[in-house]
């Protein structure tokens, strides 16, 4: 079905259906005529007018495509119901609670109000949605302007929300890949700094093996009464290098990344905040950048660029005594 035909279709279907035409008689034609422009508008805009017995249509608003006059859908997946109305004059009077649906020859839209409708020749266009939660809810005649002048005009406001829509999508879109390019970056500089730091505890553990063998050959020549203690304690320690030393236990070696938490997240996001898909400015940028906090708690400075910032205060598991290598606290 063309494009076209689906617009007469729902044409037909207004002036076929008596019960839910919601204008009097006389205005039937003009209502028709507003439908037809309706259409044309929304494909102007490049809308799609589904028929009025679409399958997918019925099957997902069944209840709005049946309160509806026509139907238009966007290209990103929003729908628009629209509905032509004659307006009544305020302050009718309300109908016998008897007579509300009593006549069978009387248009259900008439039949089952409560209080009597007095025309006043205005005509105005409901509207609902699935998805523009900002759009207009109705347009009407007015003394200065008819409805037929204001139709282009909410066909603009939905042209301008789908095109909202579209570079909200690129943001995110956007976003997203700025996100996981930032994921990558944090896990690339986690993994740097561990490697760095586990090569100064290897070069640490080299220096603490010197300086054993240094007393382990003083010890040739020591003729103490504690020889013996002397050098079970060396070899006790030596055994304790051999221990802590990461160069001799490749199996502790592990490269798995914590998530990282927004914070530190924040620095590789080059320009987008972290928080959602928008922009900070370029002061907020550089204060986030100043300075990435390192991933050991006793540092601090900070890996950056392959270096490894000074832990003057960082004690080791031997003690204060021992200097600034040892295992990480996680």
């Amino acid at each position: 079905m063309t494009q076209d035909t689906a617009i007469e279709a729902w044409v037909d279907r207004f002036r076929d259906d008596r019960d839910n035409q919601y204008v009097s008689e006389q205005h039937v034609q003009r209502a028709a005529a507003i439908i037809r422009l309706i259409g044309t508008s929304a494909l102007d805009r490049g809308f799609a007018v589904p028929p009025p017995d679409d399958g997918d249509l019925l099957r997902l608003h069944r209840e709005d495509a049946t309160w509806a006059h026509i139907v238009c859908a966007t290209d990103d997946g929003v729908t628009y119901f629209l509905r032509v109305q004659e307006v009544c004059a305020p302050n009718a009077p309300r109908r016998p609670a008897s007579s509300v649906g009593a006549d069978p020859d009387e248009p259900r839209w008439l039949a089952c109000r409560v209080r009597e409708f007095i025309g006043t020749g205005l005509l105005q266009i409901s509207i609902r949605t699935d998805g523009d939660v900002a759009c207009r809810r109705s347009a009407k005649d007015t003394a200065t302007s008819s409805l037929e002048e204001k139709i282009p005009s909410a066909f603009n406001e939905f042209a301008s929300a789908m095109e909202r829509r579209r570079k909200d999508r690129r943001e995110r879109a956007e976003w997203e890949e700025a996100k996981r390019r930032a994921r990558e970056r944090y896990a690339c500089d986690r993994l740097m700094a561990d490697m760095d730091h586990q090569a100064e505890q290897y070069l640490a553990m080299a220096r603490r093996r010197e300086f054993l063998s240094a007393l382990e050959r003083a010890l040739e020549r020591y003729e103490g009464a504690d020889r013996v203690q002397v050098a079970r304690r060396i070899a006790l320690l030596r055994e304790r290098v051999d221990a802590e030393d990461p160069g001799l236990h490749p199996e502790r070696i592990d490269i798995a990344v914590p998530e990282p938490d927004d914070a530190r997240l924040a620095p590789y996001m080059d320009g987008w905040s972290v928080d959602g898909p928008y922009r900070i400015s370029s002061m907020e940028a550089r204060e986030r950048t100043r300075r990435i906090e390192s991933p050991w708690p006793q540092e601090t400075g900070a890996y950056v660029g392959g270096m490894l910032g000074a832990i003057p205060d960082y004690a080791g598991p031997y003690g204060t005594e021992a200097g600034r290598y040892g295992e990480p606290d996680f």
